[in-house]
């Protein structure tokens, strides 16, 4: 699916990264200059795995999990993204899973914006831990999908959209800083839930 390969910060600088998917508003319409999906892995391991065909990537634990009791467990993934502003990461269940623990072993689905810049975490509510295994690092615990979504103002790309693979556990840590964003980091009820 990915059109491009960085493993280096001087291959990355190369692209200009800063200027991908940078928005400006005329007229009341969104024109994105360098539309790309960038997916950025923390290394080899933390890959999404993919098959022609579907729809969604399987997400990996990046480390070791322990389940000790009934809780909701946040399993970071070692993936960052980057989006176009019509476009959404979204997070869900996978069914081989919940046909194995049922409702003891639930993953809430979650949508990861454009604009978040923080490592993709997994939200698993286990509810009877007594046969949940620990969850391990690699284990596939979820799956993603990118999605195009409809915002009330249209969206226009300044060429085709095209999409970034990156595997840099330093390009990881300073995701942020390579493609800014005005949210950032910052996520997991960052925005509050007053309007």
């Amino acid at each position: 699916m990915f059109d491009m390969l960085v493993k280096s910060i001087e291959s990355l600088r190369k692209l200009n990264p800063e200027t991908i998917n940078k928005a400006t508003i005329y007229n009341n319409i969104v024109y994105i200059a360098r539309p790309m999906i960038v997916l950025c892995a923390k290394n080899k391991d933390c890959l999404p795995k993919h098959n022609i065909g579907d729809a969604g990537y399987d997400l990996k634990a990046a480390e070791d999990n322990p389940i000790c009791c009934s809780r909701i467990y946040s399993i970071p993934t070692g993936l960052k993204i980057s989006l176009p502003y019509d476009m959404e990461f979204e997070v869900r269940g996978r069914s081989g899973l919940f046909s194995k623990f049922g409702k003891n072993f639930l993953v809430h689905n979650g949508t990861i914006d454009a604009t978040y810049r923080g490592e993709i975490k997994v939200l698993v509510d286990i509810s009877n831990n007594e046969n949940i295994p620990n969850i391990e690092k690699g284990d596939r615990i979820a799956q993603g999908i990118f999605k195009t979504i409809d915002h009330h103002y249209p969206v226009r790309y300044e060429e085709e959209r095209r999409s970034l693979l990156i595997i840099n556990e330093e390009i990881f840590d300073n995701f942020d800083k390579y493609f800014p964003s005005q949210r950032g980091v910052n996520g997991f009820g960052s925005t509050g839930v007053k309007s």
